[in-house]
């Protein structure tokens, strides 16, 4: 839905203004590898992932990914991209995490070591 609604408004404001919805960079590859990038691995993956956590844990305990999304995205920017982590990013990760072990009281990361124990590979 967030897709659909993006491309309508986009596609509206472009007619509104009567600009082009293709700016020049798109034509250039390096610009286009990084927006299919951000757009497999930082947004169908993620949704793909959140629908799987929905399924086994609850809703507002998943809505909490949105914190970890962003260091995973950071990350893997650093690793396919060649983005510089700082000692901040790794701070920042560490609170981010201890904050999202402290909301949920542990419940995800139960729930995560029982679904391995049950399906070892």
């Amino acid at each position: 839905m967030n897709f659909f609604v993006t491309t309508i408004a986009s596609l509206a404001i472009a007619l509104a203004t009567g600009k082009s919805l293709m700016f020049p960079a798109l034509q250039d590859i390096s610009f286009l590898s990084v927006l299919l990038f951000a757009g497999i691995f930082l947004t169908l993956l993620t949704f793909g992932l959140l629908q799987w956590i929905l399924k086994h844990i609850s809703a507002s305990t998943a809505s909490l990914k949105d914190y970890i999304q962003l260091i995973v995205g950071f990350g893997l920017n650093a690793a396919i991209l060649g983005e510089s982590l700082t000692v901040y990013y790794f701070l920042g990760s560490i609170l981010v995490i201890a904050g999202v072990v402290f909301a949920t009281q542990g419940i995800v990361l139960k729930k995560l070591t029982s679904m391995v124990k049950k399906n070892p590979r």
